[in-house]
């Protein structure tokens, strides 16, 4: 017989595996829309200057292409491991989809109650346009080895 502080200690259990998968799966699909990246740096840390540290060593533009490309290459790499667990995420995820939207547009009613008529209609339209946003995103879900690592020279440059 199962008493209830196990079942208790089970169902605690489940809650956070499912909260670290629904996590894992969110962070990933993050990081493949662009909002934030895996190596600990913003959108702003990336491009030209990855943080500062390159313009530090004075890089040639030779260097600097092959720092980049490596960093291509290195996405690529983490992407394939999360395309591992993308399909128990995803399947994961649609058991919660429900709730998860119930619970955002609990929170947009609340906030539609606070706004004034043409702050209104325009809270809906951005509300619209991140919708389909989020919609484009889950569909397409682009990876970043789906840009060509060859067209960059690979991971040494144009040599």
């Amino acid at each position: 017989m199962i008493t209830s502080r196990t079942r208790a200690v089970v169902l605690l259990g489940a809650a956070f595996l499912l909260g670290l998968t629904a996590g894992g799966a969110g962070i990933a699909m993050a990081a493949r829309s662009g909002k934030v990246h895996l190596d600990g740096h913003g959108p702003g840390d990336r491009g030209d200057n990855r943080g500062g540290w390159m313009s530090e060593l004075d890089l040639s533009t030779e260097q600097r292409d092959s720092v980049q490309a490596a960093y291509r290459l290195r996405e690529c790499s983490m992407d394939s491991v999360f395309k591992r667990i993308r399909p128990q995420t995803d399947s994961l995820y649609e058991t919660i989809r429900a709730d998860v939207e119930a619970r955002r547009e609990l929170t947009r009613d609340h906030i539609r109650a606070l706004l004034a008529p043409t702050q209104l209609e325009r809270y809906d339209s951005i509300v619209r346009s991140d919708d389909e946003n989020r919609r484009r995103q889950r569909d397409s879900r682009p990876s970043p080895c789906d840009r060509s690592i060859e067209s960059s020279g690979g991971p040494r440059g144009n040599q």
